[in-house]
Protein backbone atom coordinates (compact mmCIF):
# COMPACT_ATOMS: atom_id res chain seq x y z
CA UNK A 1 0.00 0.00 0.00
CA UNK A 2 1.43 2.98 -0.80
CA UNK A 3 2.63 5.13 1.88
CA UNK A 4 0.17 8.21 2.49
CA UNK A 5 1.89 11.59 3.07
CA UNK A 6 0.19 13.24 5.77
CA UNK A 7 -1.42 16.83 5.03
CA UNK A 8 -0.35 19.12 7.54
CA UNK A 9 -3.19 20.37 9.33
CA UNK A 10 -4.67 24.09 8.02
CA UNK A 11 -2.90 26.64 10.77
CA UNK A 12 -5.80 29.21 12.21
CA UNK A 13 -4.88 32.53 11.17
CA UNK A 14 -4.40 33.80 15.11
CA UNK A 15 -1.78 30.95 15.49
CA UNK A 16 -0.23 32.26 12.37
CA UNK A 17 0.37 35.84 13.45
CA UNK A 18 3.54 37.12 15.55
CA UNK A 19 4.34 36.00 18.64
CA UNK A 20 3.55 39.52 20.95
CA UNK A 21 6.39 40.67 23.23
CA UNK A 22 5.87 40.55 27.01
CA UNK A 23 5.09 43.90 29.38
CA UNK A 24 7.91 45.64 31.29
CA UNK A 25 5.93 43.28 34.11
CA UNK A 26 5.69 40.59 32.46
CA UNK A 27 9.51 40.89 31.62
CA UNK A 28 10.36 41.18 35.07
CA UNK A 29 8.99 38.51 36.30
CA UNK A 30 10.36 36.16 33.66
CA UNK A 31 13.84 38.12 34.16
CA UNK A 32 16.77 36.43 35.61
CA UNK A 33 18.03 37.93 38.97
CA UNK A 34 21.18 39.66 37.15
CA UNK A 35 19.26 41.30 34.85
CA UNK A 36 16.45 42.44 37.72
CA UNK A 37 19.39 43.82 39.97
CA UNK A 38 20.48 45.98 36.86
CA UNK A 39 17.06 47.26 36.18
CA UNK A 40 16.65 48.32 40.60
CA UNK A 41 19.48 50.19 40.25
CA UNK A 42 18.10 52.17 36.93
CA UNK A 43 14.88 52.86 38.63
CA UNK A 44 17.47 54.39 41.41
CA UNK A 45 19.18 56.75 39.80
CA UNK A 46 16.43 57.58 37.51
CA UNK A 47 14.78 58.97 41.06
CA UNK A 48 18.18 60.34 42.19
CA UNK A 49 18.61 62.35 39.26
CA UNK A 50 15.08 63.89 39.80
CA UNK A 51 16.12 64.87 43.41
CA UNK A 52 19.27 66.11 42.20
CA UNK A 53 17.34 68.46 39.99
CA UNK A 54 14.87 69.42 42.25
CA UNK A 55 18.04 70.73 44.83
CA UNK A 56 19.57 72.07 41.88
CA UNK A 57 16.30 73.99 40.89
CA UNK A 58 15.53 75.43 44.52
CA UNK A 59 19.75 76.04 45.21
CA UNK A 60 19.49 78.36 42.15
CA UNK A 61 16.92 80.25 43.09
CA UNK A 62 18.52 80.40 46.34
CA UNK A 63 21.59 81.74 44.80
CA UNK A 64 19.74 83.99 42.70
CA UNK A 65 18.43 85.52 46.15
CA UNK A 66 21.38 86.30 47.48
CA UNK A 67 23.17 86.80 44.73
CA UNK A 68 20.68 89.82 45.10
CA UNK A 69 21.02 90.25 48.71
CA UNK A 70 24.82 90.64 47.61
CA UNK A 71 24.31 93.35 45.44
CA UNK A 72 21.68 95.22 47.76
CA UNK A 73 24.60 94.98 50.61
CA UNK A 74 27.36 95.91 48.25
CA UNK A 75 24.89 98.88 47.29
CA UNK A 76 24.20 100.08 51.03
CA UNK A 77 27.25 99.45 51.97
CA UNK A 78 28.74 101.54 49.14
CA UNK A 79 26.50 104.17 49.93
CA UNK A 80 27.36 104.40 53.67
CA UNK A 81 31.27 104.56 52.99
CA UNK A 82 29.86 107.45 50.18
CA UNK A 83 28.25 109.26 53.38
CA UNK A 84 31.16 108.31 55.62
CA UNK A 85 33.63 110.43 53.31
CA UNK A 86 31.25 113.36 52.51
CA UNK A 87 31.22 114.13 56.73
CA UNK A 88 34.72 113.44 56.48
CA UNK A 89 35.13 115.91 54.04
CA UNK A 90 32.91 118.05 55.73
CA UNK A 91 35.21 118.13 58.84
CA UNK A 92 37.33 121.09 57.69
CA UNK A 93 38.96 121.96 60.79
CA UNK A 94 40.42 118.32 61.88
CA UNK A 95 42.87 115.78 59.76
CA UNK A 96 41.49 112.45 59.17
CA UNK A 97 44.16 109.88 57.92
CA UNK A 98 43.32 106.17 57.74
CA UNK A 99 46.41 104.05 58.11
CA UNK A 100 47.46 100.57 57.95
CA UNK A 101 49.65 98.77 60.39
CA UNK A 102 52.90 100.48 60.07
CA UNK A 103 51.62 103.93 59.61
CA UNK A 104 51.27 104.36 55.97
CA UNK A 105 48.32 106.12 54.70
CA UNK A 106 45.86 104.78 53.39
CA UNK A 107 42.95 107.53 52.99
CA UNK A 108 42.46 111.44 54.35
CA UNK A 109 39.75 113.77 54.32
CA UNK A 110 39.46 117.28 52.64
CA UNK A 111 40.40 118.95 56.25
CA UNK A 112 44.30 117.31 56.30
CA UNK A 113 44.41 118.61 53.05
CA UNK A 114 43.77 121.76 53.61
CA UNK A 115 45.47 121.83 57.24
CA UNK A 116 48.88 120.19 55.97
CA UNK A 117 49.04 121.50 52.08
CA UNK A 118 49.37 117.96 50.39
CA UNK A 119 47.12 116.79 48.51
CA UNK A 120 45.77 113.15 49.20
CA UNK A 121 47.43 111.08 46.13
CA UNK A 122 50.47 112.99 46.85
CA UNK A 123 50.39 111.52 50.47
CA UNK A 124 49.04 107.96 50.03
CA UNK A 125 51.03 105.10 50.86
CA UNK A 126 53.42 107.42 52.19
CA UNK A 127 54.38 106.85 56.41
CA UNK A 128 52.59 109.44 58.51
CA UNK A 129 55.91 110.50 59.95
CA UNK A 130 56.04 112.71 56.84
CA UNK A 131 53.93 115.80 58.86
CA UNK A 132 56.50 115.56 61.34
CA UNK A 133 60.15 117.64 61.98
CA UNK A 134 63.35 115.97 61.42
CA UNK A 135 64.38 115.95 64.97
CA UNK A 136 60.82 114.54 65.98
CA UNK A 137 61.40 111.96 63.13
CA UNK A 138 64.97 111.18 64.81
CA UNK A 139 63.88 110.65 67.80
CA UNK A 140 60.96 108.05 66.75
CA UNK A 141 58.18 110.25 68.07
CA UNK A 142 55.72 108.70 65.08
CA UNK A 143 56.92 105.26 66.40
CA UNK A 144 56.53 105.84 69.74
CA UNK A 145 52.62 107.32 69.28
CA UNK A 146 51.61 103.97 67.27
CA UNK A 147 53.27 102.09 69.84
CA UNK A 148 51.19 104.08 72.71
CA UNK A 149 48.31 103.71 71.01
CA UNK A 150 48.23 100.13 70.31
CA UNK A 151 49.44 99.59 74.13
CA UNK A 152 46.55 101.72 75.45
CA UNK A 153 44.17 101.63 72.98
CA UNK A 154 44.55 105.42 72.65
CA UNK A 155 46.67 107.92 72.09
CA UNK A 156 46.53 112.01 72.89
CA UNK A 157 49.10 114.76 72.74
CA UNK A 158 50.71 117.68 71.46
CA UNK A 159 53.14 117.92 68.87
CA UNK A 160 54.72 120.24 66.28
CA UNK A 161 53.44 119.51 62.83
CA UNK A 162 54.96 120.39 59.05
CA UNK A 163 52.95 122.02 56.32
CA UNK A 164 53.77 120.75 52.64
CA UNK A 165 55.35 124.20 52.36
CA UNK A 166 57.76 124.03 55.46
CA UNK A 167 55.68 125.79 57.99
CA UNK A 168 55.07 124.70 60.92
CA UNK A 169 51.89 124.83 63.68
CA UNK A 170 51.11 122.86 66.97
CA UNK A 171 48.47 119.93 66.60
CA UNK A 172 46.55 117.81 68.69
CA UNK A 173 46.56 114.48 67.99
CA UNK A 174 44.47 111.35 68.69
CA UNK A 175 45.64 107.92 67.32
CA UNK A 176 43.00 104.67 67.84
CA UNK A 177 44.00 101.58 66.91
CA UNK A 178 41.70 99.86 64.59
CA UNK A 179 41.13 96.44 65.46
CA UNK A 180 38.95 93.28 63.57
CA UNK A 181 36.52 90.57 65.30
CA UNK A 182 39.59 88.78 66.28
CA UNK A 183 41.25 91.40 67.41
CA UNK A 184 43.80 91.72 64.97
CA UNK A 185 45.30 95.13 64.36
CA UNK A 186 44.39 96.21 60.91
CA UNK A 187 45.39 99.83 61.04
CA UNK A 188 45.14 103.20 62.59
CA UNK A 189 42.88 105.91 62.24
CA UNK A 190 44.83 109.85 63.10
CA UNK A 191 42.80 112.63 63.85
CA UNK A 192 44.77 115.78 63.97
CA UNK A 193 43.70 119.58 65.10
CA UNK A 194 45.64 122.35 64.79
CA UNK A 195 46.18 124.26 68.40
CA UNK A 196 48.49 127.06 67.66
CA UNK A 197 45.86 129.87 68.16
CA UNK A 198 45.09 128.27 71.58
CA UNK A 199 48.45 127.80 72.47
CA UNK A 200 49.14 131.03 71.99
CA UNK A 201 46.03 132.45 74.06
CA UNK A 202 47.29 130.20 76.74
CA UNK A 203 51.06 131.43 76.23
CA UNK A 204 49.52 135.25 76.12
CA UNK A 205 47.16 134.20 79.66
CA UNK A 206 49.96 132.72 81.27
CA UNK A 207 52.25 135.74 80.30
CA UNK A 208 49.71 137.86 81.77
CA UNK A 209 49.39 135.94 85.29
CA UNK A 210 52.87 136.30 85.69
CA UNK A 211 52.74 140.26 84.72
CA UNK A 212 49.34 140.50 87.13
CA UNK A 213 51.19 138.84 89.81
CA UNK A 214 53.99 140.71 89.67
CA UNK A 215 51.57 143.63 90.05
CA UNK A 216 49.92 142.00 93.14
CA UNK A 217 53.53 141.69 94.67
CA UNK A 218 54.19 145.48 93.99
CA UNK A 219 51.24 146.63 95.40
CA UNK A 220 51.50 144.23 98.45
CA UNK A 221 54.83 146.20 99.10
CA UNK A 222 52.83 149.18 98.44
CA UNK A 223 50.30 148.61 100.63
CA UNK A 224 52.56 147.59 103.91
CA UNK A 225 54.34 150.79 103.38
CA UNK A 226 50.87 152.15 103.31
CA UNK A 227 49.86 150.18 106.45
CA UNK A 228 53.56 150.74 107.97
CA UNK A 229 52.45 154.77 107.68
CA UNK A 230 49.42 154.01 109.31
CA UNK A 231 50.85 152.55 112.34
CA UNK A 232 52.99 155.24 112.35
CA UNK A 233 49.97 157.97 112.37
CA UNK A 234 48.45 156.00 114.48
CA UNK A 235 50.94 156.27 117.40
CA UNK A 236 50.91 159.59 116.46
CA UNK A 237 47.45 160.15 117.01
CA UNK A 238 47.28 158.12 120.07
CA UNK A 239 50.26 159.63 121.91
CA UNK A 240 51.36 163.06 120.41
CA UNK A 241 47.75 164.41 119.78
CA UNK A 242 46.37 162.80 122.56
CA UNK A 243 48.18 164.84 125.31
CA UNK A 244 47.85 168.14 123.98
CA UNK A 245 44.01 167.84 123.81
CA UNK A 246 44.37 166.02 127.71
CA UNK A 247 46.60 169.55 128.56
CA UNK A 248 43.96 172.02 126.91
CA UNK A 249 40.89 170.02 128.38
CA UNK A 250 42.62 170.53 131.70
CA UNK A 251 43.53 173.68 131.92
CA UNK A 252 40.23 174.89 130.67
CA UNK A 253 38.65 172.48 133.45
CA UNK A 254 41.30 174.68 136.29
CA UNK A 255 40.47 178.38 134.74
CA UNK A 256 36.54 177.22 134.75
CA UNK A 257 37.04 176.30 138.83
CA UNK A 258 39.78 178.92 139.80
CA UNK A 259 38.30 182.03 137.69
CA UNK A 260 35.09 180.84 136.44
CA UNK A 261 33.33 183.20 138.31
CA UNK A 262 35.85 185.99 137.21
CA UNK A 263 34.73 186.14 133.50
CA UNK A 264 31.49 187.17 132.10
CA UNK A 265 28.51 185.36 130.42
CA UNK A 266 30.56 185.47 127.25
CA UNK A 267 34.66 184.41 128.50
CA UNK A 268 31.73 181.73 130.35
CA UNK A 269 30.59 180.59 126.56
CA UNK A 270 33.98 180.71 125.58
CA UNK A 271 35.37 178.61 128.11
CA UNK A 272 32.30 176.09 127.55
CA UNK A 273 33.27 176.00 124.02
CA UNK A 274 36.66 174.85 124.48
CA UNK A 275 35.86 172.17 126.56
CA UNK A 276 33.34 171.04 124.37
CA UNK A 277 35.34 171.21 121.53
CA UNK A 278 38.26 169.20 123.37
CA UNK A 279 36.01 166.43 124.63
CA UNK A 280 34.83 166.61 120.85
CA UNK A 281 38.21 166.19 119.57
CA UNK A 282 38.96 163.36 122.09
CA UNK A 283 36.21 161.38 120.87
CA UNK A 284 36.81 162.43 117.06
CA UNK A 285 40.51 161.19 118.01
CA UNK A 286 39.02 157.77 119.17
CA UNK A 287 36.74 157.33 116.17
CA UNK A 288 39.59 157.38 113.73
CA UNK A 289 41.55 155.27 115.86
CA UNK A 290 38.78 152.70 116.42
CA UNK A 291 38.56 152.84 112.35
CA UNK A 292 41.96 152.34 111.11
CA UNK A 293 42.33 149.61 114.08
CA UNK A 294 39.43 147.40 112.61
CA UNK A 295 41.15 147.69 108.69
CA UNK A 296 44.22 146.28 110.58
CA UNK A 297 42.32 143.91 112.58
CA UNK A 298 42.39 140.14 112.14
CA UNK A 299 38.91 138.32 112.07
CA UNK A 300 39.37 135.68 115.22
CA UNK A 301 35.91 133.71 114.55
CA UNK A 302 33.53 131.90 116.63
CA UNK A 303 29.96 130.84 117.12
CA UNK A 304 28.44 132.94 118.89
CA UNK A 305 24.80 134.34 120.04
CA UNK A 306 23.27 137.89 118.65
CA UNK A 307 20.95 137.95 120.91
CA UNK A 308 23.39 137.83 123.98
CA UNK A 309 25.12 140.48 122.26
CA UNK A 310 22.48 142.46 122.21
CA UNK A 311 21.41 141.80 125.81
CA UNK A 312 24.89 143.27 126.81
CA UNK A 313 24.56 146.39 124.71
CA UNK A 314 21.21 146.98 125.90
CA UNK A 315 22.27 146.74 129.45
CA UNK A 316 25.02 149.01 129.13
CA UNK A 317 23.06 151.49 127.30
CA UNK A 318 20.39 151.22 130.07
CA UNK A 319 22.75 152.64 132.59
CA UNK A 320 22.54 156.48 130.35
CA UNK A 321 18.74 156.97 129.60
CA UNK A 322 17.94 158.17 132.73
CA UNK A 323 14.14 159.06 133.03
CA UNK A 324 13.42 158.47 129.63
CA UNK A 325 10.82 155.61 128.57
CA UNK A 326 12.34 153.24 126.69
CA UNK A 327 10.30 150.11 125.47
CA UNK A 328 13.18 147.59 123.92
CA UNK A 329 11.57 144.42 121.67
CA UNK A 330 14.08 141.80 120.84
CA UNK A 331 13.32 138.81 118.65
CA UNK A 332 14.56 135.77 118.50
CA UNK A 333 18.12 135.97 116.86
CA UNK A 334 19.96 133.29 115.85
CA UNK A 335 23.89 131.91 116.56
CA UNK A 336 26.89 133.20 113.69
CA UNK A 337 30.24 132.41 113.30
CA UNK A 338 31.78 135.77 114.08
CA UNK A 339 34.09 137.95 115.95
CA UNK A 340 32.19 138.91 118.75
CA UNK A 341 34.25 141.09 120.09
CA UNK A 342 33.62 143.20 116.28
CA UNK A 343 29.67 142.80 116.24
CA UNK A 344 29.24 143.92 119.59
CA UNK A 345 30.33 147.44 117.93
CA UNK A 346 28.06 146.72 115.30
CA UNK A 347 25.01 146.84 118.22
CA UNK A 348 27.20 149.44 120.06
CA UNK A 349 26.60 151.89 117.44
CA UNK A 350 23.24 151.20 116.09
CA UNK A 351 21.11 150.59 119.30
CA UNK A 352 23.13 154.12 120.56
CA UNK A 353 22.23 156.06 117.52
CA UNK A 354 18.54 154.06 117.10
CA UNK A 355 18.42 155.40 120.98
CA UNK A 356 20.13 158.89 120.60
CA UNK A 357 17.59 159.67 117.15
CA UNK A 358 14.45 158.92 119.27
CA UNK A 359 15.42 161.24 121.97
CA UNK A 360 12.62 163.77 120.91
CA UNK A 361 9.53 161.26 121.40
CA UNK A 362 7.72 161.10 125.03
CA UNK A 363 8.05 156.98 124.78
CA UNK A 364 10.85 155.45 122.75
CA UNK A 365 10.37 151.74 120.80
CA UNK A 366 13.75 150.01 119.45
CA UNK A 367 13.07 146.69 118.10
CA UNK A 368 15.66 144.04 116.99
CA UNK A 369 14.81 141.00 114.72
CA UNK A 370 15.35 139.26 111.96
CA UNK A 371 13.64 138.84 108.60
CA UNK A 372 14.56 137.71 105.07
CA UNK A 373 15.54 139.56 101.84
CA UNK A 374 16.55 137.73 98.23
CA UNK A 375 16.86 134.70 100.04
CA UNK A 376 19.39 136.07 102.74
CA UNK A 377 18.77 136.02 106.77
CA UNK A 378 18.84 139.90 107.69
CA UNK A 379 19.18 141.53 110.71
CA UNK A 380 17.58 144.54 111.55
CA UNK A 381 17.15 147.78 114.26
CA UNK A 382 14.16 149.83 114.12
CA UNK A 383 13.50 152.67 115.68
CA UNK A 384 10.86 155.47 115.98
CA UNK A 385 12.91 158.63 115.58
CA UNK A 386 13.19 161.17 113.87
CA UNK A 387 14.28 159.29 110.23
CA UNK A 388 15.74 160.94 107.40
CA UNK A 389 15.22 161.72 103.90
CA UNK A 390 16.23 158.87 101.59
CA UNK A 391 17.83 161.30 98.97
CA UNK A 392 20.66 161.66 101.53
CA UNK A 393 21.12 157.73 102.26
CA UNK A 394 24.41 157.45 99.90
CA UNK A 395 26.24 159.63 102.53
CA UNK A 396 25.09 157.99 105.44
CA UNK A 397 28.10 155.08 105.88
CA UNK A 398 31.13 157.64 104.83
CA UNK A 399 33.30 159.33 107.22
CA UNK A 400 32.59 162.34 108.66
CA UNK A 401 28.95 162.45 106.81
CA UNK A 402 26.25 163.21 109.10
CA UNK A 403 22.43 163.70 107.71
CA UNK A 404 21.96 166.02 111.28
CA UNK A 405 23.19 169.54 112.65
CA UNK A 406 25.64 168.75 115.57
CA UNK A 407 23.18 171.18 117.72
CA UNK A 408 20.50 168.58 117.67
CA UNK A 409 22.53 165.29 117.80
CA UNK A 410 25.81 164.74 118.95
CA UNK A 411 28.16 162.87 116.89
CA UNK A 412 31.07 162.43 114.63
CA UNK A 413 30.09 160.76 111.84
CA UNK A 414 32.05 158.02 112.08
CA UNK A 415 30.42 154.73 113.81
CA UNK A 416 27.83 154.17 110.70
CA UNK A 417 31.65 153.98 108.86
CA UNK A 418 33.13 151.82 111.56
CA UNK A 419 29.60 149.40 111.15
CA UNK A 420 30.27 148.89 107.34
CA UNK A 421 33.56 148.16 107.55
CA UNK A 422 33.39 145.32 110.19
CA UNK A 423 30.85 143.67 108.25
CA UNK A 424 32.86 143.97 104.86
CA UNK A 425 35.23 142.23 106.77
CA UNK A 426 32.74 139.13 107.62
CA UNK A 427 31.48 138.96 103.98
CA UNK A 428 28.24 140.92 104.69
CA UNK A 429 26.58 144.18 103.78
CA UNK A 430 24.21 146.76 105.47
CA UNK A 431 21.55 149.28 104.21
CA UNK A 432 18.37 151.30 105.52
CA UNK A 433 14.84 152.72 105.22
CA UNK A 434 13.33 155.65 106.79
CA UNK A 435 10.95 158.35 106.41
CA UNK A 436 11.00 161.92 107.86
CA UNK A 437 9.81 162.09 111.70
CA UNK A 438 8.81 158.55 111.23
CA UNK A 439 11.79 156.60 112.45
CA UNK A 440 14.93 154.43 110.82
CA UNK A 441 15.45 151.17 110.23
CA UNK A 442 18.92 149.67 109.82
CA UNK A 443 19.26 146.04 108.09
CA UNK A 444 22.43 144.04 107.44
CA UNK A 445 23.34 140.70 106.47
CA UNK A 446 25.86 138.23 108.05
CA UNK A 447 27.65 135.61 106.76
CA UNK A 448 28.24 132.14 108.91
CA UNK A 449 24.65 133.10 110.53
CA UNK A 450 23.14 129.48 111.71
CA UNK A 451 19.68 129.34 109.43
CA UNK A 452 18.47 126.45 111.96
CA UNK A 453 17.90 128.68 114.58
CA UNK A 454 15.21 130.28 112.72
CA UNK A 455 12.88 126.94 113.34
CA UNK A 456 10.96 128.47 115.79
CA UNK A 457 11.00 132.26 114.67
CA UNK A 458 9.49 135.42 117.05
CA UNK A 459 7.03 137.61 116.13
CA UNK A 460 9.81 139.86 114.90
CA UNK A 461 10.40 137.81 111.52
CA UNK A 462 9.51 139.82 108.86
CA UNK A 463 10.49 139.84 104.82
CA UNK A 464 12.62 142.91 104.01
CA UNK A 465 12.66 144.18 100.99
Amino acid sequence: MPATTATPAPVSKKEASPTKRPTPQQKTVSQPPRELELTQRISNLERKLQDRTIQSKSFATSLQHETAWDAETQASRTASEERFRLVLDGVKDFAVYMLDPQGRILSCNAGAVRLQGYSATEVMGLHYSLFYSAEAQTLGLPLRQLQAASANGRFEGECEHVRKDGSTFWANVVITPLLDDTGKLYGYSKVARDITALRQAQEAVRALNQTLEQRVADRTRELQIVNEDLEAFTYSVSHDLRAPLRHMAGFAKMLSEDYGSALDQDGQHCLQRIQEGSRHMGILVDDLLNLARIGRHELHKQVASLGMLVSEVITDLTQDIGTRQVEWIVGELPCAEMDPALMKVVFQNLLSNALKYSRPRAHTIIAVGHGQSEGHSVIFIRDNGVGFDMKYADKLFGVFQRLHRSEDFDGTGVGLAIVQRILQKHGGRIWARAEVDKGATFCFTLNGINHSDFSNPSNLTETIV
